[in-house]
């Protein structure tokens, strides 16, 4: 039973990595190995699947299956047969003299000296591939919160060699994703040889327990940007703030939460309408920037739509300046005489001025009080 066999029956149970392996009682690491070939289930699990199978009534539908059970079995018959001879082999070396058996004795010592040693160097090599892989991952932080469901992922996002893993080291004090190249070293936003296939990047994953997650790298060659609203989840509660979840619903395209469980990123088809990408919690890319992907999935969100319309809203109320600062009125002050002087006599107190203008100073205690605005306007006309 190959890889493919052993997805084609999850999925049409509709299981995820996990749920299969604790049917039959392995880790998921287990299943996601034999799926993506990188490892091959032994004889006891082989009957376990097989078991499972025939439980399911799946016999019929998986005739590569059936093929390759048959071959195992037949494989399974030569192993038996050769215990057999090895039995037979085993009552003639009964009969043969004490002295010839001796002489094997001592050949079979030797033979388990020499498995000792080479036990030895194998653990020697373990212990340096552990050795590598610490150094390698010995600036990754580990602890970085991770969980992903992968079957959850779009096939549109799937179908697309953009994919890379990352893992989080720390700069300045504050922790960065990285990403990493499913072929190996650290991939490059802006260059497609260093991205793989989504197969490639779980297997790469998988292989490479210090790494976080995998992630989606966005170019001018697919229809696809991402939004990522920052900071808006309470990860105790999964509640989303009401400035993100008003544009997460009017988008409403694939949303799944962040990583860090405080935030939500969404995917469309669609394109940014300018260069900005970033602004407070805020932060749209289309091209030359990696997502990481978890297809941990906002319910009622799974599928990928196109939604140009709102991508050009939120651009503009995010990137346009709405509080710009109101400039003062000018004041004309090349006013003639005659129409400044209307001007006075109909603002407020217009009635103040137009008293005094025409002399009358009854309503001041004294001459200077009544002088001094006449004054004024004398200063201000020239009169």
């Amino acid at each position: 039973m190959n890889g493919q066999d052993i997805k084609t029956i999850r999925q049409e149970l509709g299981l995820s990595q996990q749920d299969l392996a604790q049917k039959i009682g392995v880790k998921r690491l287990a299943i996601a190995r034999w799926e993506s070939g990188t490892r091959t289930p032994e004889k006891a699990n082989q009957k376990r699947l097989w078991q499972f199978v025939q439980a399911n009534g799946l016999e019929t539908k998986l005739e590569n299956v059936s093929s390759n059970d048959e071959s195992v079995s037949t494989k399974l018959d030569t192993l038996d047969t050769t215990s057999d001879n090895v039995s037979k082999l085993d009552t003639k070396l009964d009969t043969l003299d004490t002295k010839k058996v001796s002489k094997l004795d001592t050949t079979s010592e030797n033979v388990s000296s020499n498995d000792e040693n080479v036990s030895t160097k194998l653990d020697t090599l373990d212990t340096k591939r552990e050795t590598n892989s610490d150094n390698v991952s010995k600036q990754l932080d580990t602890t970085f919160p991770t969980g992903y469901n992968f079957d959850n992922i779009p096939s549109e996002l799937i179908g697309y060699p953009h994919w890379v893993c990352w893992g989080v080291i720390e700069r300045d004090g504050k922790k960065t994703k990285v990403p990493y190249s499913p072929h190996g070293g650290k991939a490059k936003t802006n260059d497609s040889a260093t991205w793989g296939t989504f197969e490639q990047a779980q297997a790469y994953l998988e292989q490479n327990q210090h790494l976080a997650g995998i992630g989606f790298v966005f170019s001018d060659d697919d229809p696809f940007c991402g939004v990522d609203f920052d900071n808006c989840r309470k990860p105790q509660t999964g509640e989303i703030d009401e400035w993100a979840l008003k544009w997460i619903e009017k988008f409403n395209s694939y949303t799944e939460v962040s990583p860090s469980y405080k935030g939500a990123h969404v995917i469309i088809e669609g394109k940014k309408k300018g260069d900005k990408c970033r602004k407070d919690n805020i932060e749209i890319y289309d091209t030359e920037r990696f997502f990481t992907i978890t297809g941990n999935v906002l319910d009622g969100y799974r599928e990928i739509y196109d939604n140009q319309k709102v991508l050009n809203n939120l651009y503009d109320v995010v990137f346009t300046e709405q509080n710009k600062k109101q400039s003062k009125p000018k004041v004309d002050i090349s006013l003639d005489d005659q129409t400044l002087i209307e001007k006075a006599m109909n603002a407020k107190d217009g009635a103040k001025f137009t008293t005094l203008w025409e002399g009358d100073i009854s309503s001041y205690h004294s001459h200077s009080e009544g002088d001094f605005p006449t004054a004024a306007r004398r200063e201000v006309l020239g009169k």
